[in-house]
């Protein structure tokens, strides 16, 4: 596919992904846990997905970019990209919920938190020392504890932040959907922004959109299994697609589409599927092999988060 959005940069674009699917606020005591609460953890996984936004750039065409783990002079995450002006360099942070626990250890009195003057000292080490043109604060903290914590952090660097150097506090809520986020599911959100006007998105969306929702159900359920397996049609998933719309209308429209075919063993025992009766749908399953170098479950996994916004699904598959 080809990029039809150039006007997005790689930081406009993880600003994208970070508002795709943010958590509750409740949600953000998963930052509580052992792996999320640890900033070892933390580190390469938010890398992995920085990574997934810069190589949609390299992948479609566009400039190079690049990322490194620096784990000073005020910044943890290093993002360095053109901007079609001129090259720009982007320092995060990240604070851990143990280094939150920490901190409310020592002092509850929010103005005097020793995490707030590490960021004061964090933030000057960033201009001065890694030279960075922005920096972004990424706090993974539960917010049913550290909420007031989340707020000090947030007016102070609101009202001191310059409008030649701008701060950015990205809020738990974001930080964590995006963790929760594969590279995989990552990849094929920046695929649909930066490509939502390329022919072949456009026309996989349109077969998806031609259906009714219980055949854009069997299409979920099947096309993986008919593409990669040759898996049939048991007539029982036609009865059980949807209580509203008859089986016989529904069989109608699969078999006018030409993606079920008939019965070639007789006895009405299962249906012959034809994934390339959506040539546009084998198509994205492909450019993920392909272009994007996913295994098969990865590529499935690539094609329908291109189209959730569509048909939603469920939860990713899982190798068999």
């Amino acid at each position: 596919m080809r990029i039809t959005h150039d006007d997005y940069t790689p930081l406009s674009l993880l600003a994208e992904v970070l508002s795709y699917a943010p958590t509750s606020l409740e949600g953000t005591k998963r930052f509580a846990e052992e792996r999320l609460s640890n900033h070892d953890y933390l580190l390469p996984e938010l890398r992995s997905r920085f990574e997934a936004i810069l190589n949609s750039f390299s992948r479609l065409g566009s400039d190079t970019c690049e990322t490194q783990g620096l784990d000073d002079d005020g910044v943890d995450l290093f993002l360095k990209f053109d901007d079609g002006v001129k090259s720009r360099r982007v320092g995060f942070q990240i604070k851990s919920n143990r280094e939150a626990d920490r901190d409310a250890k020592k002092t509850d009195v929010i103005p005097e938190s020793g995490l707030l003057k590490t960021l004061k000292r964090q933030v000057l080490e960033a201009l001065m020392s890694a030279k960075v043109d922005e920096w972004w604060i990424m706090p993974c903290f539960n917010l049913k504890q550290h909420k007031k914590r989340l707020g000090a952090i947030n007016s102070f660097f609101k009202l001191n932040a310059g409008k030649n150097w701008p701060i950015e506090v990205i809020s738990p809520e974001k930080v964590l959907g995006l963790l929760l986020l594969s590279p995989a599911d990552v990849d094929a959100i920046c695929t649909r922004i930066l490509c939502r006007d390329d022919e072949v998105l456009f026309a996989a969306r349109q077969e998806l959109i031609d259906l009714s929702r219980p055949a854009q159900k069997i299409v979920y359920d099947t096309f993986f299994g008919a593409l990669t397996e040759n898996a049939r049609l048991e007539p029982e998933s036609i009865f059980d697609a949807d209580d509203k719309l008859p089986a016989e209308e529904l069989l109608e429209e699969l078999q006018q589409t030409e993606y079920v075919g008939g019965d070639e063993y007789g006895g009405l025992t299962s249906y012959v599927l034809n994934p390339m009766a959506f040539p546009a749908l084998c198509a994205l399953h492909f450019e993920g092999r392909v272009r994007h170098e996913l295994s098969v479950i990865e590529a499935d996994t690539f094609m329908w988060r291109l189209l959730d916004d569509i048909y939603p699904g469920k939860k990713p598959r899982k190798s068999r």
